[in-house]
């Protein structure tokens, strides 16, 4: 029989958040979100983003999760050979982008595919416990996998020059971004690693904060709206003001991490708003 609870936990934040989104990216103009109702809740899969845009990844994850019985009973050369391919996918938009693959379902766009892509490795690397064998082997070889993250990284600025200035050679582009969008996955994951090596107790306060990231990420282009309203314009164009904007991410980080200890002590909203439990 499938399963389909992780569909179901995910689905009432999304409609959810779906709303609040839409009361900021519509200010609060209750026609116009009846008007865009499919675009509110991201219901055309061949829109890329849904009005309140960073709901993509849930959007995303919704529709994985209802594909997850499936995609679990792959075996390993599948599931491999389709992780290469939506990796290949991922970058391609990139090269053609608002082109032949405009009008393309989002889950073959970048964003979708590389979804796709990490998501079937994900499935992957839980079989026989692999995840916690690679995790003690990049511990035990920590120096050398920083050495090939930071060749990726300088290979995917590399791509990302390439990418800029090739015009109608962009092809030669295509493998280094992959190696960015690889850069972007792995490279927090070493960071982890690394922080819990040489900073233990570090290391387990910040853990602290994992609770509260879906919340976080959900909440910051408010948080960010709220931020530069709050800065007074009469301190543009002064140090004040530059000051400000460089602690611009600690500080939204912050408040957006207060509004989740706060919302998070009201049960329902706790666990539909905050998924925190």
């Amino acid at each position: 029989m499938l399963n389909y609870s992780r569909f179901f936990k995910l689905f009432i934040p999304y409609l959810l958040w779906s709303l609040i989104g839409a009361l900021i990216y519509f200010k609060f103009n209750f026609h116009a979100i009846y008007a865009n109702m499919p675009s509110v809740f991201g219901s055309n899969i061949f829109d890329t983003f849904p009005a309140y845009g960073v709901l993509w990844f849930l959007r995303e994850l919704l529709l994985l999760s209802l594909a997850s019985p499936l995609l679990s009973k792959l075996n390993d050369t599948a599931l491999l050979f389709l992780t290469l391919v939506f990796q290949v996918l991922g970058a391609a938009p990139e090269l053609i982008y608002h082109t032949v693959l405009n009008d393309i379902p989002f889950l073959f766009k970048a964003q979708g595919a590389y979804g796709v892509s990490w998501f079937l490795l994900g499935i992957f690397c839980a079989r026989r416990k692999r995840i916690i064998h690679l995790s003690a082997w990049i511990y035990e070889h920590l120096a050398l996998v920083s050495l090939v993250t930071l060749g990726i990284a300088l290979c995917a600025a590399v791509g990302k020059h390439a990418i800029q200035n090739a015009g109608a050679g962009q092809d030669a582009a295509l493998m280094f971004l992959s190696l960015q969008n690889i850069f972007m996955v792995i490279c927090p994951i070493v960071g982890a690693i690394a922080c819990t090596r040489l900073f233990p107790e570090t290391a387990n306060k910040v853990s602290g904060l994992a609770p509260s990231i879906f919340f976080v990420y959900v909440f910051h282009p408010i948080g960010l709206k709220l931020f530069y309203h709050g800065i007074p314009a009469s301190t543009e164009n002064t140090a004040l003001h530059s000051i400000l904007t460089l602690f611009e991410p600690v500080i939204v980080f912050a408040v957006s991490v207060f509004a989740f200890n706060i919302l998070r002590r009201f049960k329902t909203v706790g666990k539909w708003i905050c998924l925190s439990t």
